[in-house]
């Protein structure tokens, strides 16, 4: 495997929201936005290996009748875990891949799935439920055969 850490500029083609109704009928908004690309290297099939900085957005738009006591208290990681009431069934509204074409001419696709969704019996200062969402990063890359090439020959 090469080495070559180098940073790679990198236009927006799509950044999506992904969009899922809940069990408990609110709406669980998520989307990814990539930081930074780093090109870290070539494998050997000669495909370029990419680090990605990102982050997450989450949102949640919570039913009528939601609403609990407003808390302006600062929930530490475990009291939030601790304070898990159910997990949460959901339905998928809205999912697609974030597109993105760096500079040497590859293009990575990035997609948020979710894969776990618990309620808690915590609200925030405006008095909204507090969820626990986990989601996964999952990504693809289309690679020109003229980057192939030119990564090819970096390896001899």
């Amino acid at each position: 495997m090469t080495y070559l850490t180098e940073y790679r500029d990198f236009k927006i083609i799509r950044e999506l929201w992904n969009v899922y109704l809940l069990s408990d009928n609110a709406i669980l908004k998520t989307r990814l936005i990539l930081i930074k690309v780093i090109f870290e290297g070539i494998d050997e099939a000669n495909n370029p290996i990419y680090l990605m900085n990102s982050d997450n957005v989450v949102g949640v738009l919570s039913p009528e009748g939601a609403l609990g006591k407003p808390s302006t208290k600062r929930y530490t990681p475990e009291e939030r875990v601790s304070a898990i009431e159910q997990d949460l069934d959901f339905e998928t509204k809205e999912e697609g891949w974030n597109k993105y074409e760096l500079n040497d001419g590859a293009t990575i696709e990035i997609k948020l799935v979710l894969t776990k969704v618990s309620k808690t019996s915590l609200y925030d200062s405006r008095g909204e439920p507090i969820y626990l969402v986990n989601i996964q990063p999952i990504t693809r890359s289309l690679i020109p055969k003229e980057l192939r090439q030119k990564l090819k020959s970096m390896k001899t």
